[in-house]
């Protein structure tokens, strides 16, 4: 018992360390699909990154089938200040595109650590757009492996405690021999 238990907390130590420091990739797709909008509209769409995220990068795809529209990327802060009507900069700003595709490094255009990211398509007339973006960042799995890590330690700890009580025994029996 005490030999595996050593066994497993290594294992599940060393596990815990790499969920820890190695990055693993990961992606989201936030709108997808033929829209419709008109004039006085406008289509917004909000995305929160992970706190210890890293290359972080919006890949968005537009094209109006009929009219061009404006496209405007911001921060998180940034994109509530504009929403209130109070002076704010966008981090990226086209006006009359009919057509987009850009892949834009969002943790490169921010402090660190970038939270949020926000793009506006904002329509000249009435316009049907199809739309295609999604967000990929590299990321810690950092509650997985504290857990791991925990639960490694609890086993060493075990390890340890029943490998000291046994030498403690031991060296009490050949004294009274």
């Amino acid at each position: 018992m005490n030999k595996k238990s050593l066994y497993a907390g290594c294992l599940l130590f060393s596990l815990g360390l790499v969920l820890l420091f190695i990055p693993f990739p990961n992606s989201r797709r936030l709108m997808y699909g033929e829209i419709g909008i008109s004039e006085d509209t406008q289509l917004s769409v909000t995305e929160t990154f992970p706190m210890f995220s890293t290359h972080q990068v919006m890949d968005i795809y537009i094209y109006a089938l009929n009219g061009s529209f404006s496209l405007f990327i911001m921060d998180r802060e940034e994109y509530y200040k504009w929403a209130e009507n109070r002076p704010s900069s966008a981090l990226y700003f086209s006006n009359n595109l009919t057509y987009f595709n850009e892949k834009i490094s969002v943790s490169s255009l921010n402090k660190w650590p970038y939270l949020g990211s926000a793009a506006v398509i904002k329509p000249h007339g009435l316009l049907v757009i199809t739309v295609d973006i999604s967000i990929r960042f590299f990321d810690h799995y950092l509650i997985q492996a504290i857990s791991l890590l925990s639960f490694a330690s609890l086993l060493l700890i075990f390890y340890f405690y029943r490998s000291s009580k046994l030498r403690i025994r031991k060296t009490k029996v050949k004294e009274i021999d």
